[in-house]
């Protein structure tokens, strides 16, 4: 039987957990019309955010253990060509157009062609610098960065252009129900590969799989994340007697 770090899989697993009450909140309100005084709000904000550092962080660790990230990346493309042709074709006001998935897919390719590199750089020097770009550039989308604690406004050329809103940089008019573009979220993707790095060099235990479900979903995350939407948004429209579109 294939041993496991429980404890990533247990921290996964968490988390997706949560992105699926998330999404459960998400539908009712913004597709189904209910009306909950916490979401949206500045808590569901903050919720979305820690459940979308965690699952990032936590994809970064879990790079050093898998030997099969080639394959990985193929089946993250796959998975994000489907996500985006099903949400055009069939819930047009919910179409992602670079969402997490496609995000995981092609960090997962620039970490491929650079992992090499990056395995000659001390681990808490890279996870420290990693965590400083992702914090500066945090708001990018929203047009600007932080260099310490000066606010730099960047040029609106870079987003009028409409071709860099995988990058970091949306129109004005750019659309996207579920929206992780490189930057900034691929240095917090780095900071976790470099935390992950560090959790090895400690030589931890390997352990049976644990029947923990928690544990069993955190294993099974891109399966589970692809299902639970559309499963989320058949059921509900079936309670709420709303016809499928």
């Amino acid at each position: 039987m294939k041993k496991r770090y429980n404890i990533i899989d247990f921290i996964r697993g968490f988390a997706i957990v949560n992105m699926i009450l998330y999404h459960l909140f998400y539908d009712l309100v913004y597709i189904f019309d209910e009306n909950f005084s916490f979401f949206p709000s500045t808590f569901s904000s903050i919720w979305q955010n820690l459940i979308a550092m965690t699952f990032i962080i936590t994809s970064g660790i879990a790079y050093n253990f898998g030997k099969k990230n080639s394959r990985k990346f193929l089946y993250l493309i796959i998975c994000s060509a489907i996500l985006s042709t099903y949400t055009f074709f069939f819930m047009k006001n919910e179409f992602i157009a670079f969402g997490i998935i496609h995000f995981f897919a092609f960090a997962t390719l620039i970490l491929l062609l650079i992992d090499s590199v990056l395995k000659h750089i001390n681990s808490y020097l890279g996870l420290i610098v990693s965590l400083l770009l992702f914090a500066s550039t945090k708001f990018i989308a929203n047009g600007y960065i932080y260099i310490f604690t000066n606010k730099y406004i960047l040029p609106r050329t870079l987003y009028d252009s409409k071709a860099f809103f995988w990058l970091g940089f949306p129109s004005d008019n750019f659309v996207s129900s579920d929206y992780y573009p490189l930057i900034p979220w691929f240095f917090l993707f780095i900071a976790g590969f470099f935390i992950g790095r560090i959790f090895l060099s400690k030589k931890p235990t390997l352990k049976k799989k644990s029947l923990n479900p928690i544990c069993f979903i955190g294993r099974h995350s891109l399966l589970i994340y692809m299902a639970h939407q559309p499963i989320i948004y058949m059921t509900l429209s079936f309670i709420y007697k709303k016809p499928l579109y």
